[in-house]
């Protein structure tokens, strides 16, 4: 959730190697590491960076005898698949592929204009999350691809609070900022609230006030200013209308069709924002003070 710098401060170190360098190795972490840059995609509001992460097998053999510490991640957001390869014609390690996103809309201190592109971030992550544990022939993403469809089952099941039991792990996912507490803070309890309410259904109360204490107690100062606070109840409101409006559109849909159309569906289940039509009352009531 960080630029490398801002008003010409440094903010984070670059941990990763660029497309021209395409590996970084990284000594003294518990033992040689390697980063390889594989692909780079961009767009308005982010990066996302395929890398993937080896350890030498000298490292390994010096692990097994004697622990070492083990290295900070510290990426943006990470979601890791385990897999085996080589990391060079005479040293042979153990990796895991790396998706590394690189937020760039977010401003030190303050919060974006807009939530979309936080949420569309959000869903981004989410997807990738999915295919990960459920790799499918065809992308999550169909309004940029709207002749490609997933599967009715696998629609069926994605709010399912069984999913992370039914499902291979994915990895786990990190978030970082600069001081990792005002913008790190502020995605992760909006990550919370919209898991919920996927879990839950649209027929829950959620605590806003209270959710952001629980992380608080975690970590001191999460969520650092009144601004990303408030910012919380307008991302969660953003979601909570855009998603009942895609629902009621799915349901008049399924008075039309025999078979609903899978485009619906996601989009009702997990929220793609390009379509959002507001001036719709959501059943959520969204307990704290604002």
């Amino acid at each position: 959730m960080q630029a490398m710098s801002t008003l010409r401060v440094n903010k984070c170190w670059r941990y990763w190697p660029s497309a021209a360098e395409k590996v970084l190795v990284l000594p003294n972490y518990g033992g040689t590491l390697r980063v390889r840059h594989d692909t780079e995609f961009n767009t308005d509001t982010y990066t996302l960076r395929q890398l993937f992460l080896t350890r030498d097998s000298s490292s390994l053999r010096k692990s097994k005898s004697s622990p070492s510490p083990q290295p900070s991640s510290g990426t943006d957001t990470v979601a890791c698949n385990s897999s085996d390869s080589s990391a060079s014609a005479s040293t042979t390690a153990e990796g895991f592929a790396v998706y590394h996103y690189q937020f760039h809309a977010w401003p030190d201190h303050g919060t974006p204009s807009d939530p979309s592109c936080v949420l569309n971030f959000m869903c981004e992550i989410s997807n990738r999350q999915v295919n990960l544990r459920y790799p499918i022939s065809q992308p999550f993403i169909l309004l940029s691809a709207p002749s490609r469809y997933l599967s009715s089952y696998i629609l069926e099941h994605l709010c399912s609070s069984a999913l992370a039991e039914t499902l291979p792990d994915s990895g786990p996912i990190v978030v970082h900022c600069s001081a990792g507490i005002g913008r790190t803070g502020t995605f992760i309890v909006i990550d919370m609230l919209i898991n919920y309410i996927k879990r839950v259904g649209l027929q829950c109360d959620i605590d806003i006030s209270r959710t952001v204490q629980a992380v608080r107690e975690q970590r001191s100062g999460m969520v650092q200013t009144e601004t990303q606070y408030r910012f919380i109840y307008k991302a969660v409101q953003s979601y909570v209308s855009t998603l009942s409006q895609l629902l009621q559109l799915r349901n008049r849909k399924r008075n039309v069709y025999h078979d609903l159309h899978p485009l619906y569906t996601l989009q009702g289940i997990i929220g793609l924002w390009e379509r959002a039509i507001v001036g719709v009352t959501p059943a959520t009531r969204i307990c704290g003070t604002n």
